[in-house]
């Protein structure tokens, strides 16, 4: 019955999945700048007509690629146990309990009632105010979902707030936290090298976490750096307008970066486009430990839980694990080169029916 369930929720899963691939493909801005009769060969071989852009398919081979078809109804049914990840909460207690930097949970909202997760009481307005009065700044995100067009910074500007830079009063901001259920972490900030590229994004490194199938240990399949724009803000989301930039996974040197296109071509940035400040070269401070670090978790995670895409900011004495995605994008990831080229890669999503 329990297996019969499963199916039945996978079937409607990718149902769901399929539906979104569409919708995108429909929205797509760069996708109209595809001939029709390549964006059809695209559809056909279960890539968005954007992928063709983004991957330069008229020079590279679109099967070494991991299809967009693949990562939408697919790559979404590899963790068997996804509900560590999903619940932002419950993530950053499982870290604390192993040892691993996260940013620390002030205070959880949710069904109409704001409770402070340091002395477990009910906030009120005014106590509300003194909690962001106390850490001078606080985030505020969904403790379920992702893709980071929902997360707010909420800073003291005199005797109101600030959210997301916008003056907010007291009780607009207390009505937004009760609609639905948010955590409300501190901000964690980040090393001068990163504030130098954008100060006014938090800059991430996603860390793409897979467990071999030949020997049960981990490895990282991919890592990029992040890093927000004026179009992005308050975060480094690539869909939005941020950047991704290639990591080198021996050294941690950045290569260039590219922003998500809309329109065709791609762009591709020696340096920050806004800042001025240089990409290519620049090396992540705290490489070997935040690698070791991001094993050292995906090795301890339940064993139906072997896929995860790490959210890393580095700070100035080591690196604090924001949380952990079911299934990354991975278009921010092969933007810089195929994943399937890598054989152990290539042998992980065979195995688990996505490639």
């Amino acid at each position: 019955m329990r297996i019969l369930k499963r199916n039945y929720e996978q079937a409607i899963g990718r149902i769901r999945q399929i539906r979104s691939l569409v919708r995108r493909e429909l929205k797509s801005r760069v996708g109209r700048a595809v001939p029709l009769r390549r964006r059809m060969q695209m559809l056909l071989s279960g890539f968005l007509s954007e992928s063709y852009v983004l991957y330069d398919f008229e020079r590279n081979d679109p099967s070494l690629y991991l299809s967009d078809m693949s990562r939408f109804a697919r790559t979404f049914w590899i963790n068997r146990s996804p509900h560590l990840l999903d619940d932002k909460f419950a993530f950053a207690v499982m870290l604390e309990s192993l040892g691993y930097p996260t940013a620390p949970i002030r205070a959880l909202a949710g069904r109409g009632q704001i409770m402070s997760s340091d002395t477990g009481r009910r906030l009120d307005a005014t106590s509300c105010m003194e909690l962001v009065q106390r850490h001078d700044a606080l985030v505020i995100k969904p403790r379920f979902g992702g893709g980071g067009g929902r997360i707010r910074f909420v800073r003291v500007d005199g005797p109101g707030l600030l959210v997301n830079d916008q003056p907010t009063n007291l009780s607009d901001f207390v009505t937004m936290l009760k609609q639905s259920q948010h955590i409300v972490t501190d901000v964690i900030h980040q090393h001068a090298y990163a504030a130098r590229v954008h100060a006014r994004s938090t800059n991430t490194i996603r860390v793409l976490t897979m467990i071999d199938v030949e020997n049960g240990t981990p490895f990282i399949a991919a890592a990029v750096h992040r890093f927000g724009t004026s179009a992005s803000f308050p975060v480094d989301n690539w869909s939005k307008g941020g950047i991704s930039a290639a990591v080198d996974l021996a050294t941690g040197t950045l290569g260039p970066g590219v922003t998500f296109p809309m329109r065709y071509p791609r762009r591709i940035h020696a340096c920050h486009p806004e800042s001025g400040v240089q990409i290519v070269g620049t090396v992540i401070p705290h490489w070997p430990s935040i690698c070791a670090g991001v094993l050292g978790i995906a090795g301890r995670l339940p064993p139906d839980t072997p896929y995860v895409g790490w959210d890393v900011i580095v700070t100035r004495d080591g690196f604090v694990v924001l949380e952990g995605n079911r299934y990354s994008d991975v278009n921010l990831l092969q933007v810089h080169g195929p994943l399937l080229a890598d054989p152990r890669v290539r042998a992980f999503y065979r195995h688990y029916g996505a490639a």
